[in-house]
């Protein structure tokens, strides 16, 4: 067990450490492999555990994250690919980046994290931007695709929780009109790259999200102010569908191409072979509705009810390496008591009490964003998005999770 001495040296390194892991985060995968693995490896050297198992019992979301884990875990006992399905637990080892940084991040950090995140994140989007309009060709990105640095589907639910941390900023702080301007131009240039990007999971984790945020932001105003109020974000979203071509192109696509999965069986195309996906995993939650089948079992399932049960489905999807959605991958693997445990998770952020209302509204946004971007991918299964969740929610949870963090403590978390 470290000293007290070296124990505050540990502490300090994992604070600096979440500061390059921000930056790095929309940029570098390899950088942030690294560097969450050193978040870890130093936190489990430094862990005090009889306060851990007390910080587990006062912050329910991180009590919620180990339930979900053991959940997990115990379904190893059922399935009948161990080592797969322990493989495949062991990826939700970046929820102990949350769990580092809300046991050991300092007040001052926090801002630093943010701001090294930002800085991350506006040169990605700077990036993006040369990829759209061909300025530059490198990275993964392209002009038709300009994701840089990561998978498109990820990337969009990076830049609509962004976007949207930067609109709660904006409408959070006191700051002089040159401030806000530049803030709001930042937003702008934000949410111009989510809509010029083609993942459509982040764009409709935004509205929805931005929906709802403004509605909670007005709850207390005069009704028809809320509905004014949410009328212009539907004008806003319904202008953006016409003047940004590609997003209109995406949309309309994803549409008809649902129509015709319903409607035509059609279901070699994109939101077609979701649809299919749909399909077969359905009857493995009728067959396993409480338990599911464990996990490292559920794909095998799948292909298994493919050949016997939807052999017109083979072409479509018995290639599909998950199930393209998280709650469907959770109810395949783990049935009711699984998404209860999920669903559990985001539960316990809502309920978070932060001594800031901005970092409140920003739990509520971390918890939309990717409650609705479940629907489109299982991120919490992806890497750079689960480090993402882990990382703003070690930020969120920190004043609560970490002793010397007090009330009294200076926030340092003003960006202006």
């Amino acid at each position: 067990m470290p000293n007290t001495i070296t124990r505050a040296r540990i502490e300090l390194a994992i604070n600096w450490l979440a500061v390059v892991l921000a930056f790095c985060l929309p940029l570098f995968r390899r950088g942030v492999t690294i560097t969450a693995s050193l978040i870890i490896l130093l936190w489990l050297l430094h862990a005090p555990w009889p306060d851990i198992r007390r910080t587990f019992t006062r912050l329910t979301p991180l009590l919620a994250l180990a339930i979900f884990i053991f959940v997990n875990l115990i379904s190893l006992l059922w399935s009948d690919n161990i080592a797969d399905g322990f493989a495949y637990v062991l990826k939700y080892r970046y929820f102990l980046v949350l769990v580092a940084l809300a046991t050991t991040l300092r007040p001052k950090f926090r801002e630093r994290t943010v701001v090294s995140f930002l800085s991350g994140y506006a040169i990605s989007l700077g990036w993006s931007y040369g990829l759209a309009f061909g300025f530059f060709h490198f990275g993964k990105g392209s002009i038709d695709n300009p994701s840089p640095t990561m998978l498109h589907l990820d990337y969009s639910v990076f830049l609509a929780f962004t976007s949207l941390l930067i609109f709660n900023h904006i409408v959070s702080r006191s700051m002089n009109w040159k401030t806000r301007s530049g803030w709001i131009l930042f937003l702008a240039i934000s949410i111009g790259g989510l809509f010029i990007n083609i993942g459509r999971s982040g764009q409709l984790a935004f509205a929805g999200t931005l929906l709802f945020l403004t509605t909670m932001l007005l709850c207390s105003r005069p009704v028809l102010l809320v509905l004014a109020s949410l009328l212009g974000v539907v004008f806003f979203l319904v202008t953006v569908y016409w003047t940004v071509p590609s997003f209109k192109a995406r949309f309309d696509t994803g549409v008809q191409e649902i129509s015709g999965a319903l409607t035509r069986q059609e279901f070699n195309t994109n939101q077609g072979k979701r649809v299919a996906g749909i399909l077969v995993a359905s009857g493995i939650v009728r067959e396993h509705p409480i338990l599911g089948t464990g996990v490292g079992d559920e794909m095998v399932e799948f292909r298994h009810r493919i050949d016997t049960h939807h052999p017109e489905l083979h072409e479509a999807v018995y290639w599909f390496p998950h199930l393209h959605n998280q709650y469907l991958q959770i109810a395949v693997q783990l049935g009711a008591v699984g998404l209860i445990a999920l669903v559990n998770i985001f539960v316990q952020l809502f309920r978070f009490r932060s001594s800031r209302p901005e970092w409140k509204r920003l739990a509520t946004i971390l918890g939309c964003v990717f409650l609705i971007a479940f629907v489109g991918d299982p991120f919490f299964h992806k890497q750079l998005t689960l480090v993402l969740f882990s990382l703003i929610g070690g930020l969120i949870l920190a004043e609560k999770g970490n002793p010397s963090w007090s009330e009294s403590a200076p926030a340092g978390d003003s960006l202006d």
